[in-house]
């Protein structure tokens, strides 16, 4: 998905990455990856992002509740939730932006924040992630807010 232009690095890119999956084995890649993105997707939808059930070990997707419509008559607390952030209007090119500014390597790809961890992803990455994306999200929220006229 970059586009029309020959990159020359790709490939070489691609053929180590291969390499060291099949060094380390799929298997071992995937059950060292998936424990870490529990954690985030634990995290997202504790603060009300739509995550899907099933995923990638390695690699999910959040959603602001306002783009995939919730099933809240389930779980009417989570639906309360989704509604307090589908409320703020949250944009999440902007949620993608503050934390790319914070440093974290994401992506943003048809409306959802694209996560991903690998080898290299060490547990405090985990969770400065998960800090980081509170700390966005509330602020987003307490920005979106009317100025209170007590």
């Amino acid at each position: 998905d970059a586009g029309g232009r020959p990159n020359p690095v790709l490939m070489p890119t691609l053929l180590k990455s291969l390499e060291m999956v099949l060094s380390v084995g799929p298997v071992q890649v995937a059950a060292f990856c998936a424990p870490r993105i529990k954690v985030i997707a634990d995290c997202a939808r504790a603060l009300g992002y739509a995550v899907p059930r099933r995923h990638a070990p390695h690699l999910l997707g959040l959603r602001i509740p306002s783009i995939l419509p919730s099933n809240s008559a389930s779980n009417p607390a989570r639906g309360q939730v989704w509604r307090d952030l589908a409320s703020a209007a949250l944009d999440p090119a902007e949620v993608h932006q503050r934390l790319s500014e914070k440093g974290f390597k994401l992506s943003l790809r048809c409306g959802a924040i694209r996560v991903s961890v690998y080898l290299y992803t060490k547990a405090g990455d985990v969770f400065a992630l998960c800090a980081a994306l509170v700390q966005v999200t509330h602020g987003l929220v307490a920005d979106s807010r009317p100025p209170s006229t007590a």
